[in-house]
């Protein structure tokens, strides 16, 4: 710790918070350098069948030395024959969008909508009131 002036001294947090900066320097130094390449490729079966549509594959290699650029890397993979080894069907989980607050429904209805601040208001209003809706949903 050659970097602190001689005679100066760290208090219980300030040595715990230079620990941790003089670790991270060092981690830094010794950092090496390594080539690495995220390829991701769109791709569709040859007989697609109608509920199966396109999937997307990605490989990711890591080299100490480059291999070819990524033109050259490119064009191989263009030319090369695909084949599946394995498929993950996953179900994934989606969270429904938050509600609208009053300024957030002002700006989208006229965004959207065209519609003025007064107008959203309104609507609103006798929407919470419950205004009874025609054949086709629309107030009359």
């Amino acid at each position: 710790m050659d970097k602190v002036r001689r005679g100066l001294s760290a208090g219980r947090v300030q040595t715990v918070a230079l620990r941790l900066i003089v670790d991270r320097e060092r981690e830094i130094k010794a950092f090496e350098k390594k080539e690495y390449w995220t390829i991701d490729a769109n791709l569709a079966a040859g007989k697609l069948r109608r509920s199966t549509r396109g999937f997307s594959a990605r490989a990711k290699r890591r080299s100490k030395s480059p291999m070819a650029t990524g033109g050259q890397i490119r064009a191989a993979l263009e030319k090369a024959d695909w084949v599946v080894r394995s498929a993950e069907k996953k179900e994934r989980r989606r969270n429904a969008t938050p509600p609208f607050t009053t300024s957030k429904l002002q700006q989208d209805s006229s965004r959207k909508l065209r519609f003025s601040v007064k107008r959203t208001m309104m609507i609103a209003q006798r929407l919470y009131e419950g205004v009874e809706l025609g054949d086709e949903g629309w107030s009359a």
